[in-house]
């Protein structure tokens, strides 16, 4: 867990079961947010792609239909910055206001990791989440892009990448 997500596991007991220790937890975090009336669900996914490391978080409103359009958030930050945390007041709010599931995602920054890898991080965590939609309540045929800056080129790119891949 990272250290912001640490301090909050250490409180939260069921019984004699903690959270921080659970290797459940590990895998995938759940918490409930209350925000205007409605409630969302969000899990906290680490697919099973060791060689990229991709980090995706699944926000699910309460509201949302069975199965529920997927919007899938990437974040901005010039491909050199930003992260899960800093897109998450945008990807939470897409989910609030439309009452779909909302999957932000991660992807390798520069200058470490150069182009092309964000765009290939992206489109392989769009692979797998309409391979997956179904494991959190979405519909593989409505999957709909969204990015700010960076994010914005990059679900372009991955749009262009999926079409170009039929």
């Amino acid at each position: 867990l990272t250290p912001l997500m640490q301090n909050p596991m250490r409180r939260i007991r069921f019984g004699n079961i903690s959270l921080q220790n659970s290797k459940i937890c590990q895998e995938r975090l759940v918490f409930r947010i209350i925000s205007s009336n409605r409630s969302l669900c969000l899990n906290i996914l680490r697919p099973k792609m060791p060689s990229l490391g991709i980090i995706m978080v699944i926000l699910q409103p309460g509201s949302a239909p069975k199965p529920s359009p997927i919007v899938v958030y990437i974040h901005g930050g010039g491909f050199i910055k930003g992260s899960i945390q800093s897109g998450d007041p945008v990807a939470s709010g897409i989910a609030e206001r439309t009452g779909y599931v909302v999957v932000s995602v991660d992807y390798r920054l520069a200058p470490e990791h150069p182009f092309p890898y964000g765009v290939e991080d992206c489109y392989a965590a769009v692979s797998y989440i309409v391979a997956n939609a179904a494991r959190f309540g979405g519909d593989p045929k409505r999957v709909a892009l969204w990015g700010d800056s960076a994010g914005g080129n990059l679900a372009a790119a991955v749009a262009l990448k999926a079409r170009d891949s039929e």
